[in-house]
């Protein structure tokens, strides 16, 4: 289990989509015209394909005002953290990254304590945000294993094994059971190596090598030197941010992607 003690928070200060409703009268008059005798043979495909067309075309109409995003509320967001946050150097990741308003890139070691600690805060901030705003948001997680076996650009391998759990970890997600693994890493993070991992998340020395290597050369690219490296829209921090603030991190990102905050 994860002792938590060994860690001190570093709290620095740093709509819902709602289906068109086609305009009530339409609908009603459409349902009538609908309910009337049809006539035989292709003029009754021809009735229906009318029909058909115009129903579409009034959810085409109303799709533009109904989807639009959810106002971002941002008012219960200490003026401190909001000034803080937009005070802070922001890079464009040299490298293609999801088009989203909000982008969060971690860098972790399945071996780092504080990787979880952060891992579990993410996942109790989005739980909220994904349904209040979905897909505006994605997670991108990027590996850095404290293993000289596949990350020449550490100098000791404070964490040998940590290249496998990476490549286990990039083949779970691959088939939907990452939680599952992680799960399970959380409580046997210092004995899995006395057992291996569980039979059906073992991976051979080159499943997935290719992937965390790119994953590697690409935190050498921002310069990680630590684990966790978060960053939100380019907003960079190596620190282990509260649920709390990683979600107002994020609002403020919706709201400033929308143009509704002042920086």
């Amino acid at each position: 289990m994860i002792d938590e003690s060994e860690f001190t928070d570093v709290a620095a200060a740093l709509g819902r989509y709602r289906p068109a409703r086609p305009d009530a009268a339409k609908v009603e008059a459409i349902a009538a015209a609908l309910a009337r005798p049809r006539p035989s043979g292709h003029w009754r495909w021809w009735s229906a394909a009318v029909a058909a067309i115009v129903v579409a075309g009034i959810a085409f109409w109303a799709w533009p005002a109904s989807h639009q995003p959810a106002p971002v509320p941002t008012d219960d967001i200490p003026a401190e953290f909001s000034q803080a946050w937009f005070k802070q150097t922001r890079v464009d990741l040299p490298w293609q990254t999801p088009q989203k308003p909000v982008v969060v890139t971690v860098f972790l070691d399945w071996m780092c304590v504080g990787c979880f600690v952060l891992d579990q805060n993410l996942i109790d901030a989005l739980e909220k945000l994904d349904r209040i705003f979905p897909g505006r948001i994605t997670v991108v997680f990027e590996d850095w294993p404290w293993d000289r076996s596949c990350n020449a650009a550490v100098t000791t391998s404070m964490h040998p094994g940590s290249c496998e759990l990476a490549r286990a970890v990039r083949r779970a997600r691959e088939r939907g059971r990452a939680a599952e693994l992680i799960a399970w890493l959380r409580d046997h993070q210092k004995t899995w190596k006395n057992t291996g991992l569980p039979e059906e998340f073992r991976v051979n020395s080159t499943e997935e090598d290719a992937a965390v290597r790119e994953s590697i050369a690409r935190g050498r690219r921002v310069k990680v030197s630590a684990t966790p490296t978060t960053f939100i829209n380019g907003v960079r921090t190596a620190e282990i941010l509260p649920a709390k603030q990683i979600e107002w991190a994020i609002r403020l990102e919706l709201a400033r992607a929308d143009g509704k905050v002042r920086q």
